[in-house]
């Protein structure tokens, strides 16, 4: 057996539960803000102890147990597995937020599920050792594919101001992206911080490692922001699904897309469980009329 492939996976499932049980807590924080705290939100939520318990799950917890899987297994499959904490958000959703599951919901997070399993199942894997960030070639990509990112995750936000119907929808596909960038980031971070603790690192490895550091904790905060929105504009069991989207799809994205490499598994494989995620989406989304959540107003102008 191969202990350090299974310890990434199990790690991999409790990172998806501690982040699924993390938000439901600071969902139902969200909900239980007064009415004379709804200019200083932020300030209750800072005070509120539920919320502080999403939080560490959420925030603390996760993050350990998701940066530990990624040294043992990489970051391709690790998204994908971490779905499996979607069983935890349907119980907690129901037993402690008191709030519906509808089958469409049920419906799509397995398709969710499998999407996420079929694209795992390629076994795609980036070996940190085989990563060179003087790469010239491999820089631009980088940098391409960063500036997508956040290109899209500021035109979801413009979806969010100009929809009337589908705000929550669309912030919580939003609140993804921050995500999406801080899950690559950590690769660069990885792979220069032996040349750094070992004193042996160049300008670019210097810049890398000051760029990836910086980029992880600004990311991380504004998707906290954005996913607290989120919460506020739809249902913790639909946003919490939705998000996952562009997270789950992004792996791909980074391997074929910036790497520009191919496995040995069939590009077919992986493009199944992709559709089978955007199907799961709209799924999902086709419920935002379900159990409306009460208004939480946009800070981010």
């Amino acid at each position: 057996m191969n202990y350090r492939f299974v310890t990434g996976v199990v790690l991999a499932m409790l990172a998806g539960t501690s982040t699924y049980l993390g938000q439901v807590f600071q969902k139902v924080a969200v909900n239980s803000i007064p009415e004379k705290f709804a200019e200083k939100k932020y300030h209750y939520l800072l005070k509120n102890k539920i919320w502080l318990l999403g939080l560490a799950l959420y925030i603390v917890l996760a993050t350990v147990f998701y940066m530990l899987s990624e040294l043992l297994i990489g970051p391709i499959m690790v998204p994908g597995l971490t779905t499996f904490g979607l069983i935890a958000l349907v119980i907690a959703s129901v037993k402690i937020a008191n709030e519906k599951i509808t089958g469409k919901v049920i419906a799509g997070m397995i398709l969710l599920s499998a999407g996420t399993v079929t694209i795992a199942s390629s076994k795609l894997v980036i070996d940190y050792k085989q990563v060179s960030l003087n790469n010239i070639a491999l820089i631009e990509r980088i940098l391409y594919f960063t500036g997508t990112t956040i290109l899209l995750w500021l035109l979801f936000n413009y979806f969010v101001q100009k929809s009337n119907t589908k705000k929550g929808i669309f912030k919580a596909i939003a609140a993804g992206f921050p995500y999406v960038l801080s899950n690559f980031w950590i690769l660069p971070l990885y792979v220069s911080m032996p040349y750094i603790f070992k004193g042996q690192p160049d300008l670019i490895i210097i810049l890398f490692f000051i760029a990836s550091s910086i980029i992880l904790i600004v990311v991380n905060i504004l998707g906290i922001t954005e996913l607290q929105i989120a919460y506020g504009l739809e249902n913790v069991n639909l946003v919490a699904p939705v998000q996952q989207i562009p997270i789950q799809i992004a792996p791909v994205a980074y391997y074929y897309i910036l790497y520009r490499s191919f496995g040995g598994k069939s590009v077919f494989i992986l493009m199944t469980g992709i559709a089978l995620i955007i199907i799961s989406g709209f799924l999902l989304a086709s419920q935002h009329n379900s159990n409306k959540a009460k208004n939480f107003s946009d800070p981010v102008r």
